[in-house]
């Protein structure tokens, strides 16, 4: 597979994942060293701005997401565009004429 070109094509094509490892891989060990990794980095960006350093916080390791979160996140974002849609035809309609 590592020196497969077809499937290397076929693959760089596609879209990066945004959703994290997989359910059945995450397991309770990879979700305690995730934690672990997680405080890390925040020891670390801490003593970095201590010492005058500066930078946004680090990222927390990448979760597994489940059907539900994806489903809450959906509508959520629906929501969130529903209700900036209304925000600007409302402006729209108090924007004075000239």
């Amino acid at each position: 597979m590592a020196d497969d070109d077809e499937l290397a094509e076929s693959l760089a094509d596609l879209k990066p994942s945004t959703t994290g490892p997989r359910i059945s891989e995450y397991t309770p060990t990879v979700a305690r060293l995730d934690i672990i990794a997680d405080r890390i980095a925040e020891l670390h960006a801490t003593t970095w701005k201590l010492n005058g350093g500066k930078g946004a916080p680090p990222r927390p390791a990448r979760r597994p997401e489940t059907a539900l979160a994806r489903v809450q996140r959906r509508r959520s974002e629906a929501k969130l565009g529903s209700l900036i849609a209304e925000v600007q035809a409302a402006q729209q309609r108090n924007t004075p004429t000239k």
